[in-house]
């Protein structure tokens, strides 16, 4: 993978993630595909959290669940540190903080992630990314009416 990402790496990224969060050997794909990536795309930075993440949810022992969270939260804030206003990025966060369980004390971010994700989504060029995102949103987002409108 490079440094920079091309647009099929992200695609990948992107397929992959969505398979993931339920499906135990998806998740193993996810994290084996990006898990080494290094480089500074910050979209491909908050994937790299994602799966990370995502695979606490496989673990067995608590321990291993709470390590892998602890180990996404600093990648995420890089890649949102690298561009701040990117929706994808911001919904990447958003979908792990959701399913943290409160008392770990990391949902500090839903409502920014959520503002952000609603004031930059007409940004988003590619199609299919922008509806899946969308549907996301009016499932667990909690809109109000012109939030909903927003995302038209």
């Amino acid at each position: 993978m490079s440094k920079t990402a091309s647009t099929s790496e992200l695609a990948i990224a992107r397929n992959l993630y969505f398979n993931a969060p339920n499906n135990e050997q998806a998740a193993t794909n996810f994290l084996a595909y990006i898990d080494g990536y290094d480089g500074y795309h910050a979209t491909l930075l908050a994937y790299k959290a994602a799966a990370i993440a995502i695979m606490a949810k496989h673990y067995t022992l608590p321990t291993s669940k709470i390590k892998a969270v602890k180990k996404a939260v600093p990648i995420f804030e890089k890649a949102i540190s690298l561009a701040p206003k990117n929706s994808e990025i911001r919904f990447l966060r958003f979908s792990v903080e959701m399913n943290i369980p409160k008392f770990l004390g990391m949902k500090d971010h839903l409502e920014e992630d959520k503002l952000q994700f609603i004031n930059n989504f007409s940004a988003i060029s590619d199609l299919d990314l922008k509806l899946k995102l969308r549907a996301f949103a009016i499932q667990y987002m909690n809109l109000s009416a012109a939030e909903l409108l927003s995302l038209d």
